[in-house]
């Protein structure tokens, strides 16, 4: 499955570069705490690398200004991140929402940014919250996703649940220390949970994983939560059917806001896109935008830019195979 490669394999890049848990690894921790780590620790060691390597003053622009001072929460992974809070550590997740998508970029950016700067800060003893984070999602996401699904999760990409856990996995859901969910493995243990051998490794299969979490005082739940949209922000759950409809809700939105093309260009941010692009989405052009400028769109009408980017996109597409088909 190609997420849990890629949670695995920034996993594995941490251990290599001697990282390893901290002992008190079920420590609460708020999601402040997160952004505060990797605006304080992570992200600068990053943008430090990237000034000895290009210009600093490139580096200056990429990040909007002082990198040093740079809030990760600003940008589409740090929202990512947010919501991989929510859904992994509060155990909320809002109807329609797919998870699955979340973790593929966020296991990359753990994999690609965080563990290789994970060695030099903290002396090297732990792992940085947000990869507690994005691990404990994907269980999250097994847990909830294999069959028969505890609940009605979209599943876009499509992922494939493997259908077990790895004693870790439960270990972060059920907010224990590892040894004392390996301790409960023993045949003698009071309310045993069992595991089966795959490779040489112990797995917990999801069945019993639920049926064993449930009786846990620290295990949280998914709880599905009702999206409630604020008027003029609704998203077709199905996606635009034609760039004429991304167009009109672009529009009907920016008037509602009460801000001109112009501003939603500034508020994009992107070179090339400028108040005439606006105008031309408006009028129901085609654009050849990637999803993120399609998510920065949707961030500068104030919408959940994620859902935006996706119903924009599937408008876009459906768009290009009428042309194909003609």
């Amino acid at each position: 499955m190609l997420v849990e490669n890629v949670v695995h394999v920034g996993i594995d890049n941490m251990s290599r570069a001697g990282v390893t848990e901290e002992s008190n690894s079920t420590r609460p921790f708020s999601k402040a705490e997160m952004f505060d780590e990797l605006n304080n620790f992570i992200l600068p060691q990053f943008f430090d690398e990237l000034a000895d390597w290009f210009d600093p003053d490139r580096v200056e622009a990429l990040a909007g200004g002082n990198y040093h001072q740079f809030d990760c929460r600003s940008v589409s992974i740090g929202e990512t991140l947010g919501w991989l809070y929510d859904y992994a550590i509060d155990a909320t997740l809002k109807e329609g929402d797919d998870p699955y998508l979340w973790l593929h970029s966020a296991s990359l950016f753990v994999d690609e940014i965080v563990a290789p700067k994970s060695a030099f800060w903290g002396g090297g003893t732990r792992r940085p919250l947000c990869a507690r984070v994005v691990e404990t999602a994907m269980a999250r996401w097994e847990l909830d996703m294999a069959p028969p699904a505890a609940l009605a999760i979209p599943n876009e990409i499509p992922g494939t649940p493997s259908g077990y856990l790895t004693i870790r996995q439960v270990a972060l859901l059920a907010n224990m220390d590892e040894k004392s969910v390996r301790n409960a493995t023993y045949e003698k243990s009071d309310d045993r949970l069992r595991t089966s051998i795959r490779g040489g490794r112990a797995y917990v299969e999801v069945i019993e994983a639920r049926r064993w979490l449930a009786r846990r005082r620290g295990y949280r739940a998914t709880q599905l939560v009702p999206r409630r949209a604020a008027p003029g922000t609704e998203i077709p759950a199905a996606g635009f059917r034609t760039p004429e409809e991304v167009g009109a809700f672009v529009e009907k939105r920016r008037e509602a806001l009460g801000i001109d093309r112009a501003e939603v260009a500034r508020r994009i941010g992107q070179t090339g896109v400028t108040a005439q692009t606006v105008e031309l989405v408006e009028a129901g052009g085609v654009c050849d935008f990637q999803l993120s400028t399609l998510m920065a769109l949707g961030r500068a009408l104030e919408v959940d830019p994620k859902r935006f980017a996706l119903a924009a996109a599937h408008g876009y597409i459906i768009d290009d195979y009428r042309e194909d088909t003609v």
